[in-house]
């Protein structure tokens, strides 16, 4: 059974002191991909490496839903916007604990641009693929906690933020 896991990446089973001591060594997905494509879509689960460890299954992790087209995934940490936006969550996981938790989707639109869905609210963020554009992100999405109002969209690339 623990070698049909495909979330195990080696295990140890030994008695001690009459006890029977199973010690298991997990692989833990770091991020989710939905990766897009024509004709067929599937999630995948990837290291921080990018290596895959389980595609076509979800499983619940403390890291968003990333949406990208087949060929962006394919190119892996080749391609700046995934690396930019993968630098840019292990950062927050690290410093802004909070926002990380909060957020439950995050497209990559390309040319520096991701759209981001945030729990519990309606609203899209457009901005850029950052941790500044996730520093913006945080500020705004507080400003609207605060005021207890979602619009549809907000796009925060701009010096001024549009509302829609």
């Amino acid at each position: 059974m623990l070698d049909s896991n495909e979330m195990i990446s080696s295990y140890n089973i030994e008695t001690a002191n009459g006890n029977l001591v199973v010690t298991v060594k997990e692989i833990y997905p770091l991020f989710i991909f939905f990766v897009v494509d024509k004709e067929l879509s599937v999630p995948v689960l990837v290291d921080d490496n990018m290596n895959v460890i389980i595609s076509g299954k979800f499983f619940e992790t403390d890291m968003p839903i990333i949406i990208v087209r087949r060929q962006q995934f394919d190119q892996g940490l080749a391609n700046m916007d995934i690396e930019t936006l993968l630098v840019s969550l292990k950062q927050l996981k690290a410093v802004e604990k909070v926002l990380c938790g909060e957020l439950q989707e995050i497209e990559i639109t390309g040319e520096n641009t991701v759209r981001v869905l945030l729990r519990n609210r309606r609203t899209r963020f457009t901005m850029w693929n950052s941790m500044s554009g996730f520093q913006r992100l945080n500020r705004a999405a507080a400003l609207l906690d605060q005021a207890g109002r979602y619009p549809d969209s907000i796009d925060l690339r701009d010096d001024s933020v549009l509302v829609k």
